[in-house]
């Protein structure tokens, strides 16, 4: 079994053998403990402070890599270019700025941590997405509605959009919430990057500069989902509807099951 590490700008870059008979428990291990590999042959990995200076060994920043796959750019994005390829300071070529954080263990190996805070990126289900560019497109489909749009994950990979309306658009809850219900259906996105949630909130958190304040919206809690007096009871259920039910349980995160109505 070998466990690779590369993002798409620079293809894979580093690489490590573990026996599939390995036991993490029995060592004291877990999925962070599990190295991302080995630099392969002429390539080269960094670890850098916020100075793009280089840190310690075992202490964590930063990761850069260069080497012969690492892309010159991105198509018609020269300033995001700028900000991410960058020359090499210590050798010949361009080192890729990652925006994932990690060390280099004693033995060379590159221990993978997670990425920079604040940073919109995630990885959802396996797949890369920007969180801003589902908020520029909840924006942009709400055609004014909305002032604002924050997309975080929830639960490891459940996308929750918040969102603040425009003055004088949608006052009440009602109208809110069916609105927020057919936002889902004109989102021009892939399905991975529709929220499943959809929070109305007053005011969105800022900090004394009039920012939103990301990490503060992840703290915000998730509405709890009311019966209504229509609710069917499960003993009514025909056997198919019983098996789906079951399955929604199931698949629906912990964390979400009050946010959603699973029995009706």
């Amino acid at each position: 079994l070998y466990n690779s590490y590369g993002p798409a700008e620079s293809i894979t870059c580093t690489k490590t053998e573990a026996s599939l008979d390995f036991d993490a428990d029995a060592h004291g291990l877990n999925d962070t403990d599990i190295p991302a590999g080995y630099p392969l042959p002429n390539y080269s990995v960094y670890i850098v402070d916020l100075n793009v200076d280089l840190v310690p060994q075992v202490s964590t920043g930063e990761i850069l890599i260069g080497g012969p796959s690492v892309s010159v750019g991105y198509l018609n994005q020269e300033k995001l270019s700028a900000s991410k390829f960058i020359s090499n300071p210590w050798d010949m070529g361009i080192l890729y700025r990652t925006g994932d954080t990690g060390y280099l263990r004693s033995d060379g190996a590159l221990m993978f941590k997670g990425r920079i805070a604040g940073d919109t990126q995630v990885k959802i289900r396996g797949i890369r997405i920007d969180l801003q560019d589902i908020e520029s497109c909840i924006l942009e489909a709400s055609e004014a509605a909305l002032h604002e749009a924050i997309v975080s994950v929830r639960d490891g990979d459940v996308l929750v959009a918040h969102v603040q309306f425009a003055d004088r658009q949608y006052d009440d809850e009602v109208s809110q919430q069916t609105f927020l219900r057919q936002m889902r259906f004109l989102l021009p996105l892939p399905v991975y990057m529709i929220p499943s949630v959809f929070v109305p909130v007053d005011q969105l958190p800022v900090n004394s500069h009039g920012k939103t304040k990301r990490q503060a919206v992840l703290s915000l809690p998730l509405p709890t989902a009311h019966s209504n007096t229509n609710k069917r009871s499960e003993g009514d259920l025909s056997e198919t509807e019983r098996k789906l039910l079951e399955i929604w349980k199931e698949a629906v995160p912990e964390a979400m099951k009050g946010s959603m109505l699973l029995s009706r």
